[in-house]
């Protein structure tokens, strides 16, 4: 993580002076996702999907930290970086973070997520899934 304060630090010893300032957080690594899915009509054929695979995961955080406790950040990563059945894959988030107590955190963010999966049918074409989620999401974080 490089962060890096709005101002001249002149004063070491006082914490103050190095708020505000913009952290930047580098993410990689590996994701993996095991997709199910089926539908079943009342009256008519029942149709199945599934699938998992591993693909590497890159992306970023970039936080403007008001204060030691508090901060906005905002946060994207994929997974859509090979070939294999994972089309799309990537988080997109937005919020803000505030260090409650000295091992504690809370995390009031929107997401917006979205996955493409698709999968070479039995008969020659494809089965596949596309979904799109978003919304408020609240998170606790415990620091050990």
């Amino acid at each position: 993580m490089v962060t890096v304060p709005f101002r001249t630090i002149t004063d070491p010893s006082n914490p103050s002076q190095y708020y505000p300032a913009i952290s930047f957080e580098v993410l990689a690594g590996f994701r993996y996702l095991s997709v199910f899915q089926s539908v079943d009509f009342e009256r008519g054929p029942r149709f199945e999907f599934s699938g998992s695979e591993f693909n590497p995961m890159l992306g970023g955080t970039a936080k403007l930290m008001l204060s030691k406790n508090f901060g906005l950040f905002f946060r994207g990563d994929t997974s859509n970086l090979g070939g294999g059945a994972l089309k799309q894959y990537y988080n997109l988030y937005g919020g803000i973070d505030w260090k409650f107590s000295g091992s504690f955190a809370l995390r009031l963010s929107y997401r917006f997520n979205q996955i493409e999966f698709v999968k070479q049918g039995r008969f020659g074409g494809d089965n596949g899934l596309n979904l799109r989620t978003q919304g408020v999401q609240l998170g606790l974080s415990w620091q050990f």
